[in-house]
């Protein structure tokens, strides 16, 4: 029964991952593109790191990358050919691990041998996968799946202590990684140092405690000895921005927060249940809700996975057995409330991943090719990597002094001091994300998407030639280059537009990614 439920689960989670990836490579005329551009800053990291260096340009110290570990593993890849494909074999294991993980866990859970408890641990693990938007955080190529996968670890070895057993072996490695892989993991694993040490497992914590602890406070110190702020740059960015609420993510910490109340918060099963419900409840008050469930992915599904272990298990347990009466309200809430929303948001991937082949890997293409100078962008990524030319940052995120400049600065002088000062020529940039442009800035070109915007940050990019040599040279280079955009997407010259034939993707609902 247990190799039957992994291999339809493994082949639930298959089918759909490879007819999106042929999916994408269709649209894009064969190449893999990832359905944001951020997951190219770590490849560019990871690129300055094989070379000696921390940021995206050489000797410039830059910390654009918004994980501690992520690029150290780009690092001895980034420079092969194979290098940007990585992020998506890493990925696809990590999936892989998720499911094995989980299914392993639930075999202790609900342990019964027929049927419907084997199709019970088939859907709740799918739904785990679901609700972490697995194919989401495939396609992202950044570290999500692998800050998944930890905080799945942390739930498991959660759940062995309540039911006091031996700990796993990865507990305590996902404890003490999970903040070096994203900062959000920090709460989890000091929820389940607290456990620890609330059981009677003292000495369990103290390793992977040290290790977290230590390794935040390396890394910011490595900032601040290069000039940098405690925190990555990426993560400063975002402060003050406004975050959404998850309905989901209420739901499921307040139902872990009841099981703990119907044991009198005593116990170790109640304590356990209310740890990871103050999880859910932090992310709520710090966290980000971005599009695509990108930085509260890792969050839904450890309390998915937490949900079906602790309150659903002892629902089992009391039944004695798991009837198609008793778990049949449970399939209803999660298909209506998880599954419905899904297959919409997983079918909007390749045509997201488009958008950047459309958008922002063109502007490698232009750089890399016909400009082969300093530029200055606003959306980091396809620009810096694979790109020996120095990129200035304007939105601050490999750039320190610009994203100073702009949290405190008002109107554009600043824009125009820093491009003079880093020998940039040309501008491509959004200017709506921008109060104003420097007045000697001069719009040359506007590159436009060919369909409705999915994951870029806007529908169109603009050209500024900020120098006298770039207004002689730009035109008869962008010209040039018009001739090689793909099917879809067009330059506009001057008062000139250069078609190239026909609309790209076809997708109604609008997104915006985000940087770093």
């Amino acid at each position: 029964m247990a190799w039957s439920e992994t291999i339809v689960t493994l082949l639930a989670f298959s089918v759909p991952l490879v007819l999106l990836i042929r999916s994408i490579l269709a649209l894009n005329g064969g190449h893999f593109v990832y359905m944001l551009d951020d997951p190219y800053i770590h490849l560019a990291v990871g690129e300055e790191i094989a070379r000696g260096n921390y940021g995206v340009n050489p000797h410039e110290f830059a910390s654009p990358a918004s994980s501690v570990l992520w690029p150290l593993l780009m690092a001895p890849f980034a420079l092969t050919k194979f290098g940007a494909l990585v992020p998506l074999v890493l990925n696809i294991a990590f999936s892989i691990a998720i499911i094995l993980l989980v299914l392993r866990r639930l075999r202790t859970v609900i342990p019964s041998g027929n049927l419907v408890a084997s199709a019970g641990r088939v859907f709740a693990t799918l739904t785990v996968l679901v609700a972490a938007n697995i194919y989401g955080l495939v396609f992202f190529g950044m570290e999500h799946c692998l800050q998944t996968l930890a905080a799945l670890a942390v739930v498991d070895g959660v759940v062995a202590i309540s039911r006091d057993e031996r700990l796993p072996p990865w507990f305590p490695i996902a404890l003490a990684v999970g903040p070096l892989i994203r900062y959000e993991n920090a709460a989890l694993t000091v929820i389940g140092c607290s456990l620890l040490w609330y059981s009677g497992r003292r000495k369990a914590m103290i390793v992977p405690a040290a290790v977290a602890a230590g390794g935040l406070i390396l890394f910011s110190l490595f900032l601040l000895v290069e000039g940098q702020n405690l925190l990555p740059a990426s993560v400063l960015a975002k402060t003050g921005e406004k975050n959404g609420i998850d309905l989901i993510l209420v739901f499921l910490s307040a139902i872990l927060f009841i099981h703990a109340g119907t044991r009198r918060f005593s116990g170790i099963v109640a304590v356990a249940s209310l740890g990871l419900s103050m999880a859910g409840f932090a992310h709520l008050l710090v966290g980000g809700t971005a599009a695509f469930h990108r930085y509260h992915a890792y969050i839904l599904g450890a309390l998915v996975f937490a949900a079906a272990c602790l309150p659903i298990g002892a629902i089992y347990r009391i039944l004695g057995r798991l009837t198609t009466l008793a778990v049949l309200p449970v399939v209803l809430l999660t298909i209506s409330e998880l599954w419905l929303p899904y297959p919409r948001e997983a079918s909007q991937i390749p045509a997201a991943s488009n958008n950047i082949y459309g958008q922002q890997y063109q502007m490698h293409r232009f750089l890399t090719g016909w400009w082969k100078r300093p530029a200055a962008v606003n959306d980091l990524g396809w620009t810096s990597f694979r790109n020996e030319q120095p990129i200035l940052d304007l939105w601050g995120l490999a750039s320190l002094d610009a994203l100073r400049a702009r949290q405190s600065w008002h109107g554009s002088e600043w824009m125009g001091e820093i491009a003079r000062k880093r020998n940039v020529g040309l501008v491509i940039i959004y200017s709506q994300w921008f109060e104003s442009l420097p007045s000697e800035w001069t719009k040359v070109a506007q590159l436009n998407l060919g369909g409705p915007l999915v994951s870029c940050g806007r529908t169109h990019v603009e050209f500024y030639a900020i120098t006298g040599e770039a207004h002689e040279i730009l035109p008869d280079m962008l010209r040039e280059f018009s001739a090689t955009l793909p099917k879809g997407v067009t330059l506009e010259i001057g008062d000139t537009l250069l078609p190239c034939s026909i609309t790209s993707p076809i997708i109604a609902e609008r997104h915006q990614g985000d940087g770093g």
